[in-house]
């Protein structure tokens, strides 16, 4: 199944600070793959300065859970 770049596009921040499941991290490294723009951009993101606050906010939090929502609706 092709996952579309938006979906991909919305675990990128969680793929960079190593907070995605191994569902989802293989997700994104299939995606990836195939598609130059996703990757392009996922090599930017990973080499920008590191964030000082990599801890999850809870505002964050509830953004991660729709996203795994959306993954698991989108497999």
């Amino acid at each position: 199944m092709k996952t579309s770049c938006n979906i991909v596009g919305d675990l990128m921040q969680m793929y960079v600070e190593g907070q995605c499941s191994h569902e989802e991290k293989q997700l994104v490294d299939e995606h990836i793959a195939e598609c130059a723009g996703c990757k392009a951009r996922l090599e930017s993101m990973q080499r920008a300065e590191p964030q000082i606050d990599s801890v999850p906010r809870p505002d964050r939090i509830k953004r991660y859970i729709r996203i795994a929502i959306g993954v698991v609706v989108a497999v």
